[in-house]
């Protein structure tokens, strides 16, 4: 999650502080064990759960929980913690203005990310190694410590795309659920350099993304979803200026690539009751990310 995305949820937060009472909605319930479980409302309904809000004038806190899960979100003047507790491991996001810092635990690994806005950490452990990321200014430096390399790269690439899914579903449960008055329209949150999700169309199923700076090769870059649908460019260069749409659904069936087209599946990506679209590059990191 970009530093930005802090900034604009702490200026959400300020204005949510300003007001003495916020009723709370049980409706909430479902969107979070929908996310949680993996269950319809129907059988959400079955499964007793908990909410608890605790709303004063310096913090905002929030707790949804089930037999199968729980999810916290605490937020003060100067920083947000997001956690998330399942069975079988646990996650646990702080966010402030100077750093980002999301770290996944399980049983079998665990793995920490950390980013400012010139460095960003990624240590990965497993019982056969341990193996640290740094990059730094364009430059990147790798230590590994450990037995069986291969598996611990295989295992920590792994742990890297889990901890993402659950960073994702943290954030669903926060945009639908958590953070009251949050409208969802459409909205950039995250993009403040020159590539940037300037668009979606549900219905006809394209997203559109804009260069605003020097031509750049997209090779390797990503776009995905929240059912984690991931579209990963080729050899493709988006020119200083231009726009480029990637269609999917049923306009995949007449789509034909040039340099402002790509086609992207046969399948419907976007949801028509709202979604967010996820900019990684090759690296990983989120560039931007665009709800509606």
């Amino acid at each position: 999650m970009a530093i930005t995305t802090l900034l604009l949820i702490g200026t959400i937060i300020a204005g949510i502080l300003a007001v003495p009472y916020i009723a709370s909605n049980l409706s909430d319930l479902k969107p979070t064990g929908r996310m949680l479980l993996n269950l319809n409302d129907t059988d959400i309904d079955k499964i007793p759960t908990k909410s608890q809000k605790i709303f004063t004038s310096d913090k905002f806190e929030r707790t949804y929980e089930t037999a199968f899960g729980k999810v916290n979100f605490r937020v003060s003047s100067d920083k947000i913690i997001q956690e998330l507790y399942k069975p079988d491991r646990t996650v646990i996001c702080t966010e402030t203005p100077q750093e980002v810092e999301c770290k996944l635990i399980t049983k079998e690994y665990s793995i920490d990310i950390s980013q400012t806005s010139s460095k960003i950490i990624e240590k990965c452990t497993t019982p056969d190694g341990t193996l640290e990321k740094t990059k730094e200014n364009g430059e990147i430096e790798e230590t590994f410590t450990g037995l069986n390399s291969d598996t611990v790269l295989s295992t920590c690439s792994n742990a890297k795309s889990e901890l993402q899914r659950e960073m994702d579903i943290m954030m669903q449960i926060r945009e639908e659920t958590i953070i009251p008055g949050f409208e969802n329209n459409k909205t950039n949150t995250t993009g403040s350099g020159s590539i940037k999700i300037t668009d979606i169309d549900e219905k006809e199923e394209w997203i559109e993304i804009e260069n605003d700076g020097e031509s750049i090769d997209l090779e390797g870059w990503r776009i995905s979803d929240l059912g984690n649908h991931i579209y990963e460019f080729g050899q493709f260069t988006l020119n200083s200026g231009a726009k480029v749409k990637i269609y999917s659904g049923d306009a995949y069936m007449s789509c034909s690539e040039d340099n402002e087209t790509l086609c992207w599946t046969g399948s419907k990506i976007w949801n028509d009751s709202g979604d967010t679209a996820t900019l990684k590059d090759p690296d990983g990191i989120v560039i931007d990310t665009y709800s509606y």
